[in-house]
């Protein structure tokens, strides 16, 4: 990470983590998963209009209401399978998190109890598939705003947080407040992880998570034991949240940045080259393109002339430009290749912590399992090397 400061590190770490659920929610698509989404987004903007709440304010309600789904989610199947007793110690805390979150942050308690209770009534939990009810509360987030990670990183670049020379803002069509808004909810979002992860890991797995395999598996396992006990040790530390940080103040979002990332635990996956994100979230167009059109070319060769329909790479870039970057279709070709690989790890990630069947909140803390390879094999964790190591070989292309 030579040339970065370490707060340029945070946002690194912070691009990762989102980036990486942007993958989750792109790898679990589904159609069951859209309409039901769809109708739910319907009903959380009829709350908050019939509580009369608006811009922040209203994201802040339709996420607390998020969580509250997610907890009760996690009762979905039978209470005896809750064989541990901290589930239930763990659930309970994270239900007085959000109940202080809510009163923290002016709404009424009884107000809320009553929407959220409403809500469960018109969707019942144990009826919806488990693909649906997965991550729910970053996937609507997804629905929503689709690229989450290309918003936080475009408003970083705005913040002059960092630099990006392929950001020109030719074409941009995103307003500050789209971004405001998008950056406002995925920072809830780290928040309830950061709170959810730390309680989880040391509540349920304890020490014997940290029990990597391999003499190469050793740099890891230092940097995650390292960024989980520092995240562990602030957990019972207040700060100010999202909420209470002024978005306009440079020196206030910075320091939330900081202390965010820091309780977050998380070590970067993929890439800790400031100069890869704009590729990154081009592979990510791709993919996205690709999986709703899959009957499209990734990419055609400059040198073929054609009248017929755009390729996948050709629909990335031109939505690449209305977040203010310009980049070629080769390079969003050569991002693809790299990161294809990543995004198939994903899901037989998915596939394996699914196995658990802990819905909700309980659900495992998925992003550790590519450090730690005792439930996906050695196989796991050469795959992501692979990945890395193609991504290194082209970052001075990117």
């Amino acid at each position: 990470m030579s040339g970065l400061t370490e707060f340029q590190i945070s946002t690194i770490t912070l691009l990762d983590y989102l980036y990486f659920h942007d993958i989750v929610a792109l790898k679990t698509f589904s159609n069951e998963k859209s309409f039901f989404y769809k109708q739910l987004v319907h009903s959380l903007m009829l709350i908050v209009e019939k509580r009369q709440y608006e811009y922040l304010k209203a994201e802040h309600y339709q996420h607390l209401l998020l969580v509250g789904i997610d907890l009760n989610a996690s009762y979905i199947d039978d209470p005896s399978k809750l064989k541990k007793v901290d589930n239930e110690k763990f659930i309970r805390a994270l239900n007085e998190e959000l109940c202080w979150n809510v009163i923290e942050a002016g709404f009424c308690l009884d107000a809320f109890e009553q929407d959220l209770n409403d809500l469960l009534d018109q969707y019942s939990l144990a009826e919806l598939g488990r693909d649906v009810l997965y991550k729910l509360v970053s996937q609507v987030m997804f629905y929503q705003f689709d690229n989450i990670t290309i918003c936080v990183f475009q408003r970083f670049i705005n913040q002059k947080f960092i630099h990006s020379g392929k950001y020109v803002k030719k074409d941009q069509k995103h307003t500050p407040i789209f971004l405001d808004i998008v950056f406002f909810r995925a920072m809830l979002f780290l928040e309830y992880e950061a709170f959810k992860n730390n309680l989880l890991l040391h509540s349920q797995y304890g020490e014997e998570f940290f029990k990597f395999k391999g003499a190469d598996c050793l740099n890891r396992e230092m940097a995650l034991r390292e960024a989980r006990t520092q995240a562990k040790n602030l957990n019972t530390i207040s700060y100010r949240k999202i909420y209470q940080t002024n978005l306009n103040s440079k020196k206030d979002v910075k320091s939330y940045l900081t202390n965010v990332e820091q309780r977050l635990g998380h070590e970067a996956l993929l890439t800790n080259n400031l100069a890869n994100w704009v590729s990154l979230n081009g592979a990510w167009h791709v993919m996205h393109t690709a999986l709703t059109n899959p009957d499209k070319k990734i990419y055609r060769q400059l040198d073929v002339i054609s009248t017929i329909e755009p390729t996948c790479c050709e629909i990335a870039q031109k939505e690449m430009r209305e977040y203010g970057f310009e980049i070629s279709e080769r390079s969003l070709y050569d991002a693809y290749n790299c990161t294809k690989k990543f995004y198939e790890l994903i899901g037989i990630a998915v596939n394996e912590v699914n196995k658990a069947k802990l819905y909700g909140a309980l659900e495992p803390v998925l992003t550790h399992f590519f450090f730690f390879d005792s439930m996906i094999g050695p196989s796991f964790k050469n795959a992501l090397e692979e990945v890395n190591t193609k991504l290194k070989n082209k970052k001075t292309k990117m």
